[in-house]
């Protein structure tokens, strides 16, 4: 007999630890994103996350994966992957979080794939998309004691000593950062330091650079030096003209002098004294001042030790002639002065704006074009190491530009065009200081002249780019470039490059640059390769040691054993547990053992039990397919048919045909004790070993079910308990002895009633003389939630309630369960079940039906071996999902309840012939029921009883009457709405018990147009459809004046009285031959099951010998018999009450039958179907009034009668 635990641990209270043990089975790897979830990234390919940083980190959550197994690696779009296989995360596996850290990106759009296996043995990812650009950006600069030097800051940074360290943090600065033209030092991360910095008093321009592999950005900063003892001079206008830092100033140069005056601070304790200024212009060589002013001092600023006070001329000046300037300055407090210079040119005069250098430049004839620019600094501590450089000279007005040496050395630079501007190519200065002098001149003779001084240090050597001294290859074909350049080479004889004595010539372009791809010539030997890269004339050369060592020796991995029958070669249920690396302790009597290795020729496989031997010898032969070649179980299998060996092994190529994948089935285990499982393989000559030890230990007992503490609280009253004990006679729980398999070990026994709260279950296993107790405990919640389930047999009372009284059944007494019958009339044997047999109640998920979505899969055998113990999924099934959903208008009002009491299987009279199966969840495997299709399947009540269910309490009670229970017949696969009666009171509805299966109140969300607009039936007609007695004859109206039909109206009394159908399904035993219906449409009005029943209960009659005319219109008199007849209404003689409904009615004459007379006067009487008015004629006082016992009823009138009836009936 198939056992039905189902157990579903407290979402509430334990899912983190559940579902990290009972993974979804993923139909693909396409499903990662339940299993990873990433914190900080997009998962959209078309819309991934920006970064420029060349490295990062992935965070983020997984969940049903064995965490030991994560792992990362990046892929360009072209499918190249470029790093990360193999790196372990940091994990926090308490909080299910993974953190890679330093995952370095590639140019563009990267997919950063997360794999991980999961607990059910398959492989599973999810893909981030990250688009990285290597855009350069500074995002700090600050002094070494700590201030920022900000853009356009509103205050000076002043320093006082002449030479300055800086820090510089710039992502991306991967090709290095320069300030003022001198590389920075990489200080770790962004940052970057320079030291040494020499300044001129006054304002400095920092110009850096910050150089990625193909991007470049400058930025400016200012710091102002002020030497102690003296007075400094910053920000200086002449009017609205800036003629700070030496500037060269054009156009209309005129009005009073501003600036800032810098002083030292005085000493605490002392107060300030403001400069006394006097601010003079002069031109240089001239002996008198242009102008000479006072000016007025503002307040001051504290800057670090100084002071900075702004200051203003009284009076003006103005430059018109071209000539070199200086602003003196003299503070009389303190006697210092200082001189600032500036140079003025007439518009029209040739002048040097600004000198530029040039980055990444391409020459193309006499243009060039750059990545970038960069002020060329013109401090006196610019250093040159190499050659060529591109200047670009900003000039307006110059007829003509040229450059020198102050050292001479005839033509040091070539001439380009840039935007119009002057380019200078430096290929050729003096080594040492000297002087770059820029002149630009036109035709008139007056000239420019900028000077700037610089150090050119004129080594020559060879810079290689793409590789370094001793680098390590592992894969020969790696090598496959030499890209590099010769620096500050003046010769002609060209290089050569050079790999272990043997030479070739080598190009060189325009830029010194070379790039060697002959990959015939790029053969490294194993071990060390010495690569020389010279010039032909032997005086310069670089060379590298390149060491080539074969990384193709084999590697043995995922050594991951596993129960015996597994399907998924995995232990998703940890009955192998990890006590160290490769090593495992079990309860188990045996393992399968899967592994992988990657470069292999020859596979051998050692146990150490029961005595060392050579187990297996794998060797693959020419068509990369793999042979059993040796080996004890070669010796087993020989006399077998070699088709046969998958049920013992199984060996396959891996990734490719020089790696393989095996897989054992059965390895035997020690009763008690160590079983070493050494793997060795061969690769060439290399051989590799690695080793996996299983130990099993002898427990007195395991407890498979419940298996704590996942399923340790329960929404159950009941639990199916399975306890391993080898060796054991009996286990005991309580008194009553657990059932013991036919196969193994193991006993089972379901626990029922449950308290509420701490259940703790004592058990006694009984060995020969030796007794052993042990216990576990459980808590049970009563709940009356989704996913509560409960079990109890009928008692004697026939009074069941569940659920908080949530679903509730009255049974007669004496009623017992009986087989299901497939029709009124079918024979079943008469086997009956009392006492002790169970029905099953549960609150299922109102989507797909399943009352528990995991359970232990006690008493399962999957390739022999039992599964008690495992825990699984049970997946909602989307293709029942039509069968939850509500029929239109309609709309739960209560949650979905199932119950069941399982089946009997009896398939003949004999008594013993019969297999009772217990009640059983809906989603039961291999009793899904969906697949019970047949009554056999199902039990009955013996006797007829009422089903009472609660309904949404804040439900209002006007809208009570739109209320009914829905019963799902699975055998049919039908809802059926069995309308009831409501209390609102105490919110429930109460119909009549229909048989096993899916139990919920819905409501009447919505009618029909033309009910909502009846004048007076509205009300009774949306009765009718919440109670399941009609139906609208339309797809979208009701139909509220169309005529009722005979049939119908039948099949709405035996509805409405609940009469239990008595009808046979063979046509020829019918009471009418034009009833019969090959199949029952539920979208038509009536059925013939109804009709038969009304007919044989004496309910109708037909209108001529078997013919009933079941779609004639139904008239007022005929609706009158059959009502009275259905409920046994008082009917007296034919000639007295013809008398009687003579004086009541005018249009007695109209009746077409005698016999009509005594259900007419009873209807009426009863007030169910009554007289209509007349209109008054001339003199009369009183009304009088017609039955029209011909008029056809239309529907909105029946639904108005039938109202009537259930109030006599009083089910309202």
């Amino acid at each position: 007999m198939k056992k039905n635990f189902r157990t579903i641990a407290s979402l509430l209270l334990a899912i983190a630890m559940f579902f990290s043990l009972i993974p979804a089975l993923p139909a693909s790897a396409a499903n990662g994103a339940l299993f990873f979830h990433f914190s900080n990234l997009s998962t959209d390919p078309n819309s991934p996350t920006p970064e420029n940083r060349s490295s990062i980190s992935v965070t983020g959550t997984y969940n049903g994966i064995n965490p030991n197994t994560i792992s990362y690696e990046i892929k360009r779009f072209d499918d190249t992957t470029t790093g990360g296989t193999g790196v372990k995360p940091i994990l926090d596996e308490a909080a299910n979080t993974f953190e890679f850290l330093n995952v370095q990106l590639n140019q563009g759009v990267n997919k950063i794939i997360v794999s991980g296996m999961s607990t059910q043995g398959q492989q599973m990812s999810a893909t981030a998309y990250v688009k990285f650009s290597d855009v350069p950006a500074v995002y700090e600069v600050a002094l070494s004691d700590g201030r920022v030097l900000e853009e356009n800051a509103s205050k000076p940074v002043v320093v006082t000593t002449q030479t300055i360290s800086i820090s510089v943090k710039a992502t991306n600065g991967s090709k290095g950062v320069t300030v003022n033209g001198q590389s920075m030092y990489a200080g770790g991360g962004d940052t970057y330091y320079s030291a040494g910095i020499l300044l001129q008093k006054g304002v400095n321009d920092l110009v850096i650079v910050v150089n990625s592999e193909s991007k470049s950005q400058t930025i400016n900063r200012q710091v102002v030096y002020h030497p102690t003892g003296s007075i400094t001079v910053n920000q200086l206008k002449i009017g609205g003209t800036n003629i700070d830092g030496q500037a060269v100033v054009t156009g209309t140069v005129n009005g009073v002098i501003s600036g800032y005056v810098i002083v030292d601070a005085p000493l605490a304790g002392t107060p300030a004294v403001p400069p006394i200024l006097e601010v003079s212009v002069f031109q240089v060589g001239a002996t008198n001042p242009i102008t000479t002013s006072p000016a007025t001092v503002g307040a001051a600023s504290l800057l670090g030790n100084t002071l900075m006070y702004p200051f203003t001329t009284t009076g003006t000046t103005s430059i018109t002639q071209s000539g070199d300037y200086f602003v003196l300055t003299k503070d009389s407090t303190t006697g210092f002065d200082v001189k600032n210079s500036f140079t003025y040119r007439d518009v029209n005069a040739p002048t040097i704006k600004q000198v530029y250098q040039l980055y990444g430049v391409t020459e193309s004839g006499g243009t060039v074009s750059a990545t970038s620019q960069s002020i060329f600094p013109s401090s006196n501590n610019t250093v040159l190491n190499e050659l060529p450089i591109y200047l670009m000279v900003d000039q307006v007005n110059a007829g003509n530009v040229e450059i020198e040496s102050s050292k001479g050395g005839g033509t040091i630079a070539q001439k380009f065009t840039y935007n119009g501007n002057t380019v200078f190519k430096i290929t050729n200065l003096p080594t040492g200081q000297q002087n770059l002098i820029i002149k630009v001149s036109n035709g008139s003779g007056v000239s420019d002249t900028k000077v700037i001084p610089v150090t050119f240090l004129s080594s020559s050597y060879i810079d290689i780019f793409n590789l370094y001294n001793n680098q390590v290859f592992k894969n020969s074909s790696d090598f496959n470039q030499v890209t590099g350049r010769i620096v500050n080479y003046t010769g002609t004889t060209g290089l050569t490059i050079s790999l272990n004595g043997n030479t070739r010539d080598l190009n060189v372009n325009g830029n010194g640059e070379f790039s060697f791809t002959d990959t015939t010539f790029l053969q490294l030997i194993p071990g060390p390769n010495t690569l020389v890269v010279a010039d032909k004339s032997g005086k310069i050369s670089t060379k590298l040691t390149l060491l080539y060592f074969s990384d193709t020796r084999s590697v043995i991995k995922n050594m991951i054993p596993f129960p015996v029958g597994s399907a998924t070669e995995s232990d998703p249920d940890g009955l192998f547990r990890e006590t160290a690396e490769n090593a495992y302790n079990t309860y188990e009597k045996a393992l399968g053992l899967r592994f992988e290795v990657e470069y292999t020729d020859e596979i051998t496989v050692n146990l150490s039990h029961p005595t060392p031997t050579i187990f297996a010898v794998f060797t693959k032969n020419n068509q990369s397919t793999w042979t059993l070649s040796g080996g004890a179980l070669k010796t087993q299998l020989d006399p077998i048919n070699p088709a046969d060996y998958d049920r013992y092994f199984t060996i396959v190529n891996g990734a490719n045909s020089s790696s393989a994948r095996v897989v054992f089935k059965e390895l035997a285990l020690p009763e008690v004790g160590l079983q070493a499982i050494s793997i060795g393989s061969r690769y060439q000559s290399v051989t590799t070993t690695d080793t996996i030890e299983i130990t099993r230990e002898r427990a007195p007992y395991q407890v498979l079910s419940p298996k704590l503490p996942n399923e340790g609280v329960l929404k159950q009253n009941f639990v199916e308990v399975s306890i391993k004990a080898e060796g054991a006679d009996a286990i005991l729980i309580g008194k009553t002895p657990m059932v013991k398999s036919e196969i193994s070990d193991i006993f089972r026994l379901e626990v029922k009633n449950l308290k509420n709260g701490k259940n703790t279950i004592k058990f006694t296993i009984e060995q020969g003389t030796k007794k052993t107790n042990g216990q576990f405990v459980v808590t049970y919640t009563d709940d009356a939630t989704e996913g509560s389930q409960y079990k109890t047999n009928i008692s004697k009372s026939g009074k069941v309630s569940v659920f908080k009284g949530g679903v509730s059944l009255s049974l007669p007494k004496g009623t017992v369960l009986q087989q299901a019958k497939s029709s009124p009339t079918a024979e079943v044997p008469t086997i009956n079940l009392l006492g002790e047999h169970d029905i099953l109640f549960g609150i299922a998920n109102q989507i797909d039906g399943r009352t528990i979505k995991a359970y232990n899969r006690i008493g399962e055998i999957e390739n022999g071996v039992e599964m008690d113990g495992r825990l699984s999924l049970i997946p909602g099934d989307n293709n029942n999902a039509f069968r939850f959903t509500p029929a239109a208008h309609f709309g739960y009002s209560s949650p979905l309840y199932w119950l069941d009491a399982g089946s009997l299987n009896a398939y003949s009279s004999n008594v013993e012939d019969f297999n009772v199966k217990a009640a059983m969840h809906p989603y039961a495997k291999g009793h899904e029921f969906h697949q019970r299709l047949i009554p056999q399947n199902w039990m009955e009540l013996s006797q007829k009883g009422t089903i009472t269910l609660k309904y949404d309490s804040a439900l209002v009670n006007s809208a009570s009457s739109n209320l009914g229970i829905w019963w799902y017949n699975p055998s049919q696969g039908t809802w059926i709405n069995i309308g009831g009666k409501v209390d609102a009171k105490k919110k429930t509805v109460t119909a009549p018990f229909k048989g096993f299966g899916y139990y919920a109140v819905k409501s009447l969300r919505y009618s029909y147009s033309d009910a909502i607009s009846h004048k007076t039936a509205r009300n009774d007609i949306e009765l009718m459809l919440a109670r399941g007695y009609m139906k609208a004859s339309k797809q979208d109206a009701f139909g509220v004046y169309d005529p009722m039909t005979r049939g119908e109206f039948a099949t709405i009394i035996v509805k409405l009285l609940d009469i239990p159908l008595d009808y046979d399904t063979d046509k020829n035993k019918l009471t009418f031959d034009d009833i019969y219906q090959e199949s029952v449409v539920n979208s038509m009005q009536w059925d013939y099951r109804y009709i038969e029943t009304a007919a044989r209960k004496g309910i109708i009659r037909g209108i001529a010998p078997r013919s009933f005319a079941p779609n004639m219109e139904l008239t007022r008199e005929e609706a009158a018999n059959m009502i009275a007849r259905a409920l046994n209404l008082k009917m007296g003689e034919i000639e007295k009450d013809k008398a009687a409904l003579q004086k009541q009615f005018e249009d007695v004459g109209n009746i077409k039958s005698n016999y009509s007379y005594p259900a007419i006067l009873a209807v009426s009487k009863a007030g169910i179907l009554t007289g209509v008015a007349n209109s008054l004629k001339e003199g009369e006082r009183k009304p009088t009034y017609n039955f029209n016992p011909d008029a056809v009823l239309n529907r909105a009138d029946t639904a108005t009668v039938v109202k009537r009836m259930m109030s006599k009936l009083k089910m309202l």
